[in-house]
């Protein structure tokens, strides 16, 4: 999951994961979780509410960009 996220440079859903790895939707949001909770992925909370992730760089313009957009939440 974490060589998918940096290969795709850009957000990944659950249902994305899924189709990539040929697994089930379930088990690519345990991926992603686990991704997030250990620091190595960022979730966003899009507006549609579907969760979003992509690999977690630790980037200071990152969290100033990120501070400037109030319709996109933060897990860290």
């Amino acid at each position: 999951a974490s060589e998918v996220l940096g290969s795709r440079g850009g957000d990944t859903t659950a249902g994305d994961l899924a189709r990539i790895m040929s697994t089930d939707e379930g088990h690519a949001e345990g991926l992603l979780a686990r991704l997030s909770a250990h620091g190595h992925a960022r979730v966003d909370v899009r507006d549609d509410a579907e969760l979003a992730y992509r690999v977690s760089h630790g980037d200071a313009a990152e969290a100033t960009e990120d501070a400037g957009s109030p319709a996109r939440l933060r897990a860290r």
